[in-house]
């Protein structure tokens, strides 16, 4: 059975960016969690139903208080609904010409028209990866007028009112909250993988074999 809302489970906060499962396990081992959820939904999207040619597995948290993300599960995503998640991934692969800005702008449309065909709000998550990717067209495709006038923009689920402050902009979290910032895996702690300061250059030159690498040396905090 599908679930357009996963859509709605925003990307991890910033701080705790490149901190996950896929980079905490083992290769082998990531790969067989993986393929289990691949399998639960018989290599199907999660979100929207359809079989494309291979799935991506993406990684579901909960916000628990204290600054602190619960591990749930893992979810097979097309491309499309994956990328729709992740807005600072689908900004590297539009600035580096691997998509065109409007097989963005139409991934996103995408989105918000599963989620609404099937009667679900769309919640400031997903609103706020569209603005982080296309910041000057928010107030202008039809696809948010048409989200304004359904009635439905910006109704947030449970999950997200009970701690707003854990996703707040990086800009709004101080250098000591961001050190803070756990995962929690498998009953143990993890922590951020670089500084709020060094947090854009950390990322824009390999910063996920760089988290890889800082994670496996790592056994909880």
């Amino acid at each position: 059975m599908t679930d357009p809302n996963i859509l709605n489970f925003g990307s991890v906060t910033d701080p705790l960016h490149g901190v996950n499962a896929r980079n905490i396990e083992p290769k082998l081992i990531w790969n067989e969690i993986a393929q289990k959820s691949y399998k639960k939904y018989n290599y199907h999207c999660a979100a929207c139903g359809e079989l494309p040619k291979y799935v991506e597995a993406h990684e579901i948290i909960k916000p628990i208080g204290n600054h602190k993300f619960s591990y749930l599960y893992e979810e097979p995503l097309c491309r499309f609904c994956h990328l729709a998640i992740h807005p600072g991934y689908m900004n590297i692969q539009i600035s580096e010409n691997n998509m065109s800005v409007e097989d963005g702008f139409n991934i996103y449309t995408r989105a918000f028209n599963l989620l609404l065909e099937a009667g679900l709000p769309v919640n400031f998550n997903l609103i706020g990866n569209f603005n982080a990717v296309f910041p000057s067209l928010l107030d202008t495709p039809d696809c948010y007028s048409n989200l304004l006038s359904s009635g439905l923009l910006l109704e947030i689920p449970i999950l997200y009112k009970e701690y707003p402050e854990e996703y707040l902009n990086i800009n709004d979290v101080s250098s000591e909250e961001w050190c803070t910032y756990r995962l929690i895996y498998k009953e143990k702690e993890y922590g951020p993988v670089c500084t709020k300061e060094n947090h854009s250059k950390f990322w824009a030159n390999n910063g996920t074999k760089k988290a890889k690498s800082i994670l496996k040396n790592r056994v909880g905090e």
